[in-house]
């Protein structure tokens, strides 16, 4: 615990002189509703829409049903859901005894409402001298709520409305993605992604985080900021359409172990194919991106910017020019920048 604590923070000083675009996200609202999740199950809310996540505790029927529909992910999310458009960002806080905890299931609803879910306010026991107290997991400097995609064919959270933290979550055993993200001003900080809470890879994982837009729309604005994002087949981090722009990639491990010491590698590594496992990923358009102060190592390429197949609107014989920027980063390296963890092709690949 003590040397994971140590690497989350690690790239702190890195972040003090940078610009986030977003801060705006943690100001609260007066019709921000909040829910707390009490089970590891997969039920259904009773009722969306009716402000109680759950069996609600109003009903004289409470004894006797609240144990068939308690609070799940699922149901937490169906409620911030059928909230009234404009309201929130909600919030999910999480309570589900003490210590880790497992949220195993498929795929759950796409994010449709602004909302917060913060792992980090899953309670502990904590050793202070001889005494044992309760605290928020994000004291403790690892997430404790981890949820298992159980392989399924699908993201395992989806951010489609905008203005949505999701922080403190171990997200892994995930056949396509961790997180993906298809709106504006969005932030992901403090996960493990590809990992349980102990930082252990699951089998099926393709990609980290896929940030994407459909023609006509947009992804950006959002912060990846201090993550764990490793063990993924496919690659970390996506940024991948003409809509995806100004997003930031900030302080994050990527292809590393928890601690930034060695490669944790997916567990099925082939450099040779078509597809070979990218730290980051940036192509189709997208524009913009800093991608700065992260570990980019262990994988088959480090950094690969593409722009194949596409010209410049202004010139005919120039090739797109996306302006994203790739900077102080480590790659190839371990998190203290003397010892090689060596990404196996390419450090930072361009193509055009």
């Amino acid at each position: 615990m003590k040397r994971a604590k140590q690497t989350l923070g690690l790239f702190l000083f890195y972040l003090v002189s940078v610009s986030v675009s977003n801060v705006g996200l943690f100001a609260g609202s007066a019709s921000a509703a909040t829910f707390t999740v009490t089970s590891t199950g997969d039920n259904h809310d009773p009722q969306p829409g009716d402000g109680s996540c759950g069996w609600p505790k109003s009903s004289p029927f409470y004894a006797i049903y609240s144990a068939v529909y308690p609070c799940t992910l699922r149901a937490a999310i169906e409620e911030v859901n059928a909230q009234r458009p404009g309201t929130g960002p909600h919030t999910i806080n999480f309570s589900i005894g003490f210590g880790n905890q497992t949220i195993s299931g498929v795929s759950l609803p796409y994010l449709m409402q602004p909302v917060v879910i913060d792992g980090g306010t899953q309670p502990v026991f904590v050793r202070n001298n001889l005494v044992l107290t309760v605290a928020p997991c994000s004291s403790v400097g690892h997430p404790c709520i981890q949820l298992n995609g159980n392989g399924w064919l699908g993201s395992v959270l989806t951010l489609s409305a905008g203005n949505s933290t999701v922080r403190w979550l171990a997200i892994y055993n995930y056949y396509d993605d961790g997180i993906s993200v298809t709106s504006d001003n969005d932030l992901i900080e403090a996960n493990y992604i590809g990992t349980d809470t102990s930082g252990v890879p699951g089998p099926w994982q393709k990609t980290g985080v896929a940030v994407t837009a459909l023609p006509g729309y947009s992804a950006a604005n959002t912060v990846i900021r201090n993550n764990l994002i490793s063990g993924n087949e496919r690659g970390g981090v996506l940024l991948f359409g003409s809509g995806v722009r100004n997003n930031q990639l900030l302080g994050n491990f990527i292809g590393t172990t928890v601690d930034g010491s060695a490669a944790l590698l997916p567990s099925s590594l082939d450099c040779n194919n078509n597809n070979p496992t990218t730290g980051v990923f940036i192509g189709r358009g997208a524009s913009n991106n800093m991608i700065g102060a992260n570990v980019i190592s262990g994988n088959c390429d480090g950094v690969v910017i593409d722009a194949t197949g596409l010209t410049d609107p202004y010139s005919s014989t120039t090739a797109l020019r996306t302006f994203n920027q790739v900077l102080g980063n480590r790659i190839g390296t371990d998190a203290t920048g003397w010892n090689p963890v060596p990404n196996r092709l390419h450090g930072v690949l361009i193509n055009n």
